[in-house]
């Protein structure tokens, strides 16, 4: 072994000396496809969107260029042993802090990303996905099209856009659609692209030269405070939140910071309690700017939930009346695994409500479907809020009851460790840190019963990924640890069991490289 390595090195060093002594020739131009791309994702997110490559030689000239690029203009550039990290950590950021991607992979690669790519559609998750196109081969070693076999079946199969570019006269009529349906904001959008226009370059292909084709993005108007007066649930949920004395228990999705502040501030306001789920970790947590959240009662979603929570919705081991409790859904498609119950039990034994703007993902056993953004609809709901004195004190104190129930795990000093103890002793630490040191992080949580131990029991200080999310892939969360302690300020803190860390390729190394080539500074 140390033979081998020797050699290796004078093989590396006379590599380099043979380089430095090789004529240098006039600067090559970048891809044309690079420039475009990277004048488009920088008009819609600046330094935010992030790059990541699994290199092959058709793709190898075209990811150098837009790496170069990247790097030009502080977008990070991600690592990863293989694609499928690649799409978990594009996703990851996405979810977290929506921040776009481009991934660029060789041709063949379709199989790699496995069902995360169903996850990125679930997220409308925006970026780029790229394969090179080698077509005309017979049953060709790795091929993404040929005459067997056609992967574009597989993307609309999950239903992403696919946009070709094969000519490159024809670039910029390419780009153009494959602009326009990123800016639909419907999931990643496919390029399946010819080793001709990723080697295409030309000296007037500049971004200043392609403004025609980066047209501002549409999205819908937010409506103003105004426009919900007439919704035909608004004044249902008014009423019901100013004069209903039943226990309240909001839910709570991915939310902007604006909507982060005015949930809080409503929750204080009516007496609501909060929850956050087993596929959104964080969104609400116990710690908020280093304070104590007094609504906040745990995590609630399929596999358990608090004893907190528990004891709120529940009484003598059955479930509260269902007049006595309503269950709101902020921007939730209300999946099968954000509550224990079935969708029976939701319509028939509980009284529930939905906030959410797609009215595709309106759940049919609601009882109050609202479809809205979520921020108007809470500056509508504060504006005419009302709660009286006596509704206020007793939804307060069915919260402090709850939060003043035992403690969610009991540790047993036993060998082997149990999960139970481990947990117990981790939550201490987090606490104490919280409390004295001021220390936040971003939990990333895999799939197993360690994760969904991890997601009920351990205290949390904001928005964190985790690998429930969407289908559930057991390696997504741990793939998506080097793009996120890269990309991400702060801590990270990872819980992840031994199925999941064996089940994809190690890390580690991709965090080494991190460190040690890319220059990137990780606090944990």
């Amino acid at each position: 072994m140390w033979s081998a390595d020797l050699i290796s090195a004078l093989a590396d060093f006379a590599a380099v000396q043979l380089a430095m002594r090789t004529p240098r020739t006039a600067p090559r131009l970048p891809s044309a496809l690079a420039i475009g791309l990277h004048a488009f994702l920088g008009s819609r997110a600046g330094s935010t969107w992030g790059l990541g490559s699994y290199p092959g030689s058709v793709t190898a000239k075209f990811i150098s260029d837009l790496e170069g690029l990247a790097q030009s203009t502080g977008n990070p550039v991600l690592r990863s042993p293989n694609e499928h990290g690649l799409a978990s950590g594009s996703m990851a950021r996405w979810i977290l802090d929506e921040a776009p991607f481009i991934i660029s992979a060789t041709s063949g690669m379709v199989d790699e990303f496995r069902g995360t790519l169903a996850n990125m559609k679930y997220a409308n998750a925006q970026g780029f996905l790229l394969f090179a196109d080698v077509r005309g081969r017979w049953f060709p070693f790795q091929g993404t099209i040929h005459e067997h076999e056609n992967s574009d079946e597989v993307f609309r199969a999950r239903g992403l856009d696919v946009v070709h570019l094969r000519r490159p006269y024809e670039l910029r009529a390419d780009l153009a659609c494959a602009f326009q349906a990123y800016d639909r904001k419907a999931g990643p959008v496919v390029l399946m692209v010819s080793p001709s226009v990723l080697a295409f370059t030309d000296p007037e292909f500049r971004p200043e030269s392609i403004t025609s084709l980066l047209d501002p993005p549409s999205g819908r108007e937010q409506p103003g405070v105004s426009a919900f007066a007439a919704a035909p649930y608004s004044e249902e949920v008014l009423a019901l939140l100013n004069s209903d004395s039943a226990r309240l228990l909001w839910q709570c999705g991915r939310m902007s910071t604006d909507e982060s502040e005015l949930c809080h501030d409503l929750a204080r306001r009516c007496g609501a309690a909060l929850c956050d789920s087993l596929t959104r970790p964080g969104t609400v947590s116990k710690y908020r700017n280093g304070k104590v959240v007094g609504e906040y009662l745990g995590s609630f979603g399929m596999y358990g939930y608090s004893s907190q929570i528990h004891r709120y919705l529940h009484s003598a081991g059955q479930l509260r009346p269902r007049e006595d409790q309503w269950l709101f859904f902020l921007k939730s498609r209300v999946p099968e695994s954000a509550t224990p119950y079935t969708a029976a039990t939701l319509e028939k034994r509980l009284r529930t409500v939905q906030v959410n703007k797609d009215p595709r993902h309106l759940a049919p056993f609601v009882t109050i479907p609202v479809e809205s953004e979520l921020l108007p609809f809470m500056r509508w709901i504060s504006a005419n809020l009302r709660v009286s004195e006596d509704v206020l004190t007793i939804r307060r104190n069915a919260i402090e009851l709850a939060r003043d129930s035992a403690g969610a795990i009991a540790g047993l000093p036993v060998l082997p460790m149990e999960i139970s103890f481990f947990l117990q002793h981790l939550n201490q630490i987090l606490e104490e840190l919280i409390t004295t040191a001021g220390y936040e992080y971003t939990s990333v949580i895999d799939v197993g019963r360690g994760g969904a131990s991890a997601i009920r029991n351990l205290v949390r200080t904001g928005p964190g990924f985790s690998g429930w999310y969407g289908r559930s892939l057991m390696g997504d969360a741990i793939s998506a640890v080097p793009a996120l302690a890269m990309s991400r300020p702060g801590h990270v803190l990872a819980l992840v069991g031994d199925a999941a860390w064996m089940l994809v390729p190690d890390v580690i190394p991709t965090l080494v490289q991190q460190m040690c080539l890319d220059k990137v500074s990780m606090s944990s």
